[in-house]
């Protein structure tokens, strides 16, 4: 059975030791998190390495500028609604609706916190 629709977002995240993207999912109490260390929204691109962190706060999801602690700052670069269709430990199938990112995309753990991300449809 489908979760309802939740939010997601993609945010820059520089003025920090290895500038990188975070993928974000909403879920009930936090966001489950990616790192990527090249844009995930460059032209032609439909696969991606993506490494697991810490779930964050929810905050993240509208947040934009100087994170606490002198820890950098982010900007948003994309954001919409997904639904997932399955989900586990080491394999989620979600649909995400954005401008910018949309399509059925498979997230499957390839080794230790290191996920493969593939666009398979529109």
């Amino acid at each position: 059975m489908a979760e309802p629709v939740k939010r997601f977002v993609i945010l820059h995240h520089t003025g920090c030791d290895r500038p990188h993207w975070d993928f974000l999912l909403e879920q009930d109490a936090s966001l489950a998190t990616w790192q990527l260390y090249h844009d995930p929204l460059a032209e032609g691109k439909e696969e991606w390495e993506l490494f697991r962190i810490e779930d964050h706060r929810k905050f993240y999801l509208d947040h934009e500028g100087p994170i606490a602690g002198h820890r950098g700052e982010v900007r948003r670069v994309c954001g919409g609604t997904y639904a997932s269709r399955d989900k586990n430990s080491q394999a989620w199938t979600v649909h995400l609706r954005s401008g910018a990112l949309a399509g059925e995309f498979e997230l499957r753990l390839a080794e230790g916190e290191r996920w493969l991300m593939k666009k398979v449809s529109r």
